[in-house]
């Protein structure tokens, strides 16, 4: 996949945190409760002042979801290893993390691969997302995701900026995600991985955002977890914050 070439090439500094460039670190996600008892982790004033520097600085928000504004990577990865489990294969953590961030149709191929099986046809790649998908709505139904830091900054967002929501996940997982959080009518704007004909990397998500928001990719702040993401955001010449530098403050 070949990103446009990025007209702003901006990551924001969150406080004195900014990843380099050379650093593939992911903001790992944490352990998955319920609603009730975990509710989510808790920004410090130092955070929220910054949050709002942010929010002031531009005119619309676009995150991205699973690991950026809930911890729902966690339940992916458990769907997945149960689908590949029933195949007599073990998806191991660390290749689950190196291949998300784009479409499922680009990850299932990686994760494959690093099982030995190369070349996997369409139709074996459409089936484990189908059982995937289904596996996944069966956790979901069963532990409500905790909401990150970078949730705070949607809150704080919301009745004063544009706000939208461009994920990698299909339509039907975008949407239970939402309900299960009680964010069905939050965004102004919902894109995901169904509704791109190229995913992340590629900034069509993110353009496509825009462009339904009506404001200029300049105006336009990206908030994600994932070097897929931010690559995206910045081809759409966007700035960009990464949300591990989120949980790094205090």
């Amino acid at each position: 996949m070949s990103p446009d070439t990025p007209g702003l090439s901006t990551t924001v500094k969150f406080e004195s945190y900014s990843r380099p460039e050379s650093d593939p670190g992911k903001n790992l996600p944490g352990p998955v409760g319920s609603a009730s008892e975990s509710p989510g982790r808790h920004p410090s004033v130092m955070q929220l002042q910054r949050m709002n520097e942010l929010i002031d600085g531009h005119s619309a928000l676009l995150f991205d979801l699973d690991g950026t504004l809930i911890d729902t990577m966690p339940l992916h990865y458990r769907a997945y290893a149960e689908v590949f489990a029933r195949r007599g294969f073990s998806l191991q953590e660390a290749h689950f993390q190196a291949a998300i961030g784009g479409p499922a149709a680009e990850a299932i191929p990686k994760f494959l691969a690093s099982l030995g099986v190369e070349n996997a046809g369409a139709a074996d790649v459409l089936a484990i997302h189908q059982e995937k998908k289904d596996a996944f709505d069966a956790l979901l139904a069963l532990s409500s995701p905790a909401r990150l830091p970078a949730a705070e900054l949607l809150n704080r967002a919301r009745g004063t900026k544009k706000i939208a929501l461009v994920s990698s996940g299909n339509r039907r997982g975008v949407t239970a995600i939402l309900a299960s959080v009680g964010w069905k009518d939050v965004f102004d704007v919902v894109i995901s991985g169904d509704d791109v004909a190229r995913g992340k990397p590629d900034p069509e998500g993110y353009r496509m955002a825009a462009a339904a928001l009506n404001v200029r990719p300049d105006q336009c702040l990206v908030i994600e977890d994932t070097d897929a993401g931010l690559m995206s955001g910045r081809a759409a010449g966007m700035a960009v914050l990464d949300v591990a530098l989120l949980a790094a403050q205090p």
